[in-house]
């Protein structure tokens, strides 16, 4: 009887709850990833967003620096409360260092809102007159190099951490890197230049970056397992 129903499961007319998974809709995340995707080469296109959302100052610059620092504090949070798993509360603490200094360099360290002056040994080597390091002229590249390789980590990490917080920005590091990948296409076909369109790209890394705090902070042991004797 066994073999029979087996045999009956797998003939075309079978119900469809009896039908292997492959027949499942795809996924919530699926679509967010697919929806990043298209989201991010479409940024790739030349300047197209409007110049005052991505002015220094402006909505985007400030809604990343906002997932940077509420990240940043999600994320320190979360290494104090896993501390009793020392590699994850390790990397939590190291994930909110990390947010904390993406939150400053994003607005400068408040030189615009504080009203600072350049330092001097900035001015001659900094692209924008700006008190920050990722637009120092020969880090500009090292910048770019160092968020491909958190949007590889962060592609990567699911395949060997089996935790929620471990696949919670892949969709926007998708986006991130679909971004990337469309602008350098476009620059081998002179599409044109879409550098402030970057801006809103960095959000989609910020935003994945958050995501990872934000499950960090609600997932993992809080207090030790009781031991039993």
């Amino acid at each position: 009887m066994g073999e029979g129903a087996g045999a009956l499961d797998d003939r075309p007319d079978a119900p469809a709850l009896d039908r292997p998974s492959a027949t499942m809709p795809p996924s919530p995340r699926r679509w967010a990833t697919a929806a990043a995707c298209a989201t991010g080469i479409a940024l790739a296109a030349p300047e197209w967003l409007p110049q005052a959302w991505k002015r220094e100052d402006g909505p985007v610059e400030f809604a990343t620096f906002g997932c940077f620092l509420v990240g940043g504090v999600l994320a320190v949070g979360a290494a104090r409360r896993l501390r009793f798993d020392r590699k994850l509360s390790l990397a939590s603490l190291a994930l909110g260092v990390l947010l904390f200094v993406a939150a400053g360099e994003e607005i400068s360290w408040g030189q615009r809102q504080l009203g600072i002056e350049t330092p001097s040994v900035l001015v001659d080597g900094n692209t924008q007159d700006e008190l920050n390091l990722h637009n120092v002229e020969g880090l500009q590249e090292s910048a770019i190099l160092a968020q491909l390789a958190i949007v590889a980590v962060g592609l990567l990490l699911p395949r060997f951490v089996r935790r929620p917080w471990a696949r919670a920005g892949v969709p926007f590091f998708a986006g991130y890197l679909a971004y990337r990948v469309g602008r350098g296409l476009a620059a081998l076909t002179d599409l044109g230049a879409a550098g402030r369109n970057s801006e809103a790209a960095e959000l989609m890394l910020a935003l994945g970056l958050l995501a990872i705090a934000y499950w960090l902070a609600k997932d993992g042991p809080a207090t030790p397992e009781p031991t039993t004797t």
